[in-house]
């Protein structure tokens, strides 16, 4: 479900940009300025970002855009100018264009996961780039989850190496939404009995993106022992759902190719813009099964799209 505007997370967001982030300048004549995009790889997660990249361009203004992969580095930097944007798509891209010597007016780095950016971005504080992040604010996430359990009073995450550095994040996103975080750092050992006690303090489960917590084995595990323990799981795709977890909040690539259209337009036509931010289009899942089995009253057109009914 797409929905045009955001729940209000101004608070949560002045809190996860970059110190020292660096402000675009207006693009020098930005009428002859030209966008390049580059992709980690011709996968169709990619080709779905670029689908709804054209489509976001061709609604607003003709623009001098050309496609690349990583294997046209080469013709990226014979045709570069120092008036032009830099578009990465993934992981991969970013952090090839970042420790390359281009020269280019701005790079928005999107299709990024908020931890990866940050780590390449410590890497070269001082290059002139911004990110649309591939995650959604904790506040996005737990608001959906307090408009599907609004008796919730407790939610639990589980945190590894990865997402340790955001404990503080979700919270604060918790306080926010009157929900007390319960919390453990998974280590070595048998996973299911550190997850176990976590549930067992819980009204709602956080999934976030980590290797150590979320690989598929031990998603499956989770999902598992919530279900037995009848503990709804927010996730954080529409997969981590079809799997077993009540719902989640995320960005389809399309979205996100999108987003990424209206920063270019921006920088086009000479506007400055500046700090990462979360993406601006998102879309809510929803098991609908798995609410049946909790006993849990979905409310009518969450997941609609184009309805925005838990705003």
């Amino acid at each position: 479900m797409v929905f045009s505007r955001l729940i209000p997370c101004c608070v949560l967001v002045s809190g996860l940009f970059l110190s020292g982030a660096i402000f675009f300048a207006h693009a020098e004549e930005p009428g002859n300025a030209t966008v390049h995009v580059v992709f980690s790889s011709n996968s169709s997660s990619y080709e779905r970002v670029k689908d709804g990249f054209v489509r976001g361009v061709q609604d607003g203004s003709a623009a001098k855009i050309r496609y690349y992969t990583l294997s046209d580095m080469a013709s990226l930097s014979q045709s570069l100018a120092v008036r032009d944007l830099v578009i990465t798509v993934g992981v991969n891209a970013a952090e090839v264009v970042l420790g390359s010597d281009l020269a280019a007016a701005g790079i928005l780095c999107v299709f990024i996961p908020k931890t990866a950016f940050e780590s390449l971005v410590r890497a070269d504080p001082a290059k002139r780039i911004s990110a649309i992040y591939l995650d959604q604010p904790f506040e996005r996430q737990l608001s959906l989850g307090r408009h599907l359990l609004p008796q919730a009073t407790t939610v639990g995450v589980a945190f590894g190496a990865v997402s340790s550095a955001r404990q503080s994040e979700v919270a604060q996103a918790a306080r926010q939404l009157n929900l007390e975080l319960q919390s453990v750092h998974i280590g070595p050992g048998n996973f299911v009995k550190q997850i176990r006690p976590l549930l067992k303090s819980s009204d709602v489960f956080l999934a976030i993106p980590d290797p150590q917590v979320n690989s598929p084995r031990q998603a499956k595990w989770l999902l598992y022992s919530a279900y037995r323990q009848k503990v709804p799981v927010l996730g954080f795709s529409k997969a981590y759902v079809t799997a077993g977890a009540l719902a989640a909040v995320f960005s389809t690539p399309e979205q996100i190719g999108k987003h990424s259209a209206e920063l270019a337009q921006a920088f086009l036509i000479g506007e400055s813009w500046s700090e990462s931010v979360f993406p601006k289009y998102y879309s809510v899942e929803v098991n609908h099964s798995v609410a049946r089995s909790l006993g849990i009253k979905i409310p009518v057109g969450i997941d609609e799209p184009g309805v925005n009914s838990y705003e």
